[in-house]
């Protein structure tokens, strides 16, 4: 055999997965000239216990933690850019409100709380602004506000519904969902030039945007027949590819940071379980096997590095 590399790795027991992890990214990188997904974990929605908590685990289904444990409906869960923290919506107080959580203590933080709605809250790449979805004066509009929640900007509005924010990876441009032509669309808007163009022109029920970190595709949830499936399109509009098939509903599509792989939930067992494929058409693989529902993944940057 050719020697392809050496590293050294130390740790203790309880640390020894994660020098696995590390591990194996590093056996990726040498191999494909791209970190792995190893070093990476999933958030996501679960009402194992009753109540939707969010809860996080390794793409592998292996350490799975609570994140949340106030007895509440939390929806929505969203990384910021390091990893360390993760936006939700959660209606302790009566109201759809925008928390954030800081993992290494717990803390937890509200950030937006106006009346009627606050969700689908997205870090923009450089943490220096969150997009949400926040009730307009006739639908559902999309602001961008400061983490503080101080300062606050409409950047896509009008007299539709406007949802489900995802930024570019260089920031300058969103994709969304509106329904400002009858039917729930994708489209992007250029926030520099403040143009806006539809990127799906087929089926009359396309959501869930999910931009690649590389930024050449968009992933989404689209009806075919009564279900739904995910795509992917080039952020033109072009190429539009269908990833999954079958008689269940695909939903909720989130990139690894990777741009190679896709988590989304599917129901092809009954309940709603996390499953894993390659842009290239591998898997695809279960990685949750909880009671009840688990839905609304959200895969995190690399966060041991």
């Amino acid at each position: 055999g050719r020697y392809i590399g050496g590293r050294r790795y130390r740790g203790n027991r309880k640390g020894f997965s994660l020098i696995i992890h590390r591990m194996m990214d590093d056996i990726v990188e040498i191999l494909t000239g791209e970190k792995g997904i190893f070093c990476t974990q999933i958030a996501f929605v679960s009402n194992r216990t009753g109540n939707k908590e969010i809860y996080s685990m390794d793409p592998d289904g292996e350490n799975l933690e609570p994140i949340t444990r106030n007895g509440s409906i939390n929806l929505s869960p969203s990384w910021s850019p390091d990893g360390r923290r993760i936006l939700f919506t959660c209606f302790r107080r009566r109201n759809p409100d925008l928390y954030e959580i800081h993992l290494p203590t717990g803390r937890v933080r509200l950030v937006s709380s106006a009346v009627g709605l606050n969700a689908a809250g997205v870090y923009s790449p450089d943490g220096r602004r969150i997009a949400l979805m926040m009730r307009g004066k006739e639908g559902t509009d999309i602001f961008a506000i400061s983490p503080n929640g101080k300062r606050k900007e409409k950047i896509v509005g009008g007299w539709a519904n406007e949802a489900s924010p995802t930024w570019s990876p260089d920031g300058t441009k969103i994709a969304f969902v509106s329904d400002r032509r009858g039917t729930p669309q994708i489209y992007v808007k250029d926030l520099r030039k403040g143009t806006v163009s539809c990127v799906t022109f087929e089926g009359g029920y396309n959501c869930s945007p999910a931009w690649s970190p590389k930024g050449d595709w968009i992933a989404y949830a689209g009806r075919v027949g009564g279900r739904f499936q995910i795509f992917v399109v080039r952020p033109d509009g072009s190429e539009v590819r269908m990833l999954t098939e079958g008689d269940a509903d695909h939903e909720d599509p989130t990139w690894a940071p990777d741009g190679r792989h896709i988590a989304y939930c599917c129901n092809r067992r009954g309940n709603y379980d996390v499953y894993i494929m390659t842009l290239q058409g591998g898997g695809p693989w279960r990685i949750t096997s909880m009671k009840g529902d688990e839905t609304e993944p959200a895969w995190s940057p690399r966060i041991f590095r």
